[in-house]
């Protein structure tokens, strides 16, 4: 009986010293707050940076995809290049590392190329995420043509552009040849939940 009779007069007490708190201090306080406009929000370094970033693009309603899957098994290699790291410049000295010519180079032209950061090099192979916008100046960079545009919710591709048959005299040891692979880019759960609490709020 004693302990609910302390513990009633310190909830009390607690509620109490918020009520005030907030009526005679945090209340006044914000209604009292002025935003001094004629200084800067930014300060001169931070403008400058603003100015080097580079320009935001429109989402065109496409996604890159990168007709060569990150999961494929190529032959033995025929050489170890040890060149510069450039698609272009392998593609037009050497064709090919395995028994696949019409594979990534992997060096990344492309990667280079995306204003997004959406590109990474797995397995030596290409591959974009989710951050990708369509802009298509990976397309440009990628000398074999490998890259293409497909919708945005597009959810399987051949991820293999070596040609169906295959040439005469031409064989290629990769499993991923013709097969259809799930490209889908799922969202994050947490994408997801705000997304969810958007719809519901509006």
């Amino acid at each position: 009986m004693v302990a609910t009779i302390i513990f009633t007069l310190l909830f009390i007490i607690i509620l109490s010293a918020l009520i005030v708190f907030i009526f005679n201090i945090l209340i006044p306080a914000l209604k009292q707050r002025q935003v001094n406009f004629s200084e800067p929000l930014f300060s001169p370094s931070e403008v400058e940076l603003l100015k080097t970033r580079p320009e935001k693009l429109a989402v065109s309603g496409k996604r890159a995809v990168v007709k060569c899957s990150p999961h494929r098994t190529s032959g033995a290699r025929r050489f170890l290049y040890n060149g510069p790291k450039n698609c272009a410049l392998f593609s037009e000295v050497c064709d090919c590392e395995d028994d696949c010519r019409w594979g990534c180079c992997g060096f990344g032209n492309c990667a280079k190329a995306c204003p997004q950061e959406a590109i990474s090099i797995q397995n030596a192979t290409a591959v974009i995420n989710e951050l990708c916008i369509g802009c298509g100046k990976c397309i440009d960079a990628c000398p074999r043509n490998l890259i293409v545009l497909v919708d945005a919710e597009c959810k399987k591709s051949v991820l293999c552009s070596a040609p169906n048959p295959l040439p005469p005299n031409c064989s290629v040891s990769c499993d991923r040849l013709a097969k259809e692979e799930i490209i889908e880019i799922k969202s994050k759960k947490l994408f997801q939940l705000w997304k969810k609490c958007y719809t519901i709020l509006r």
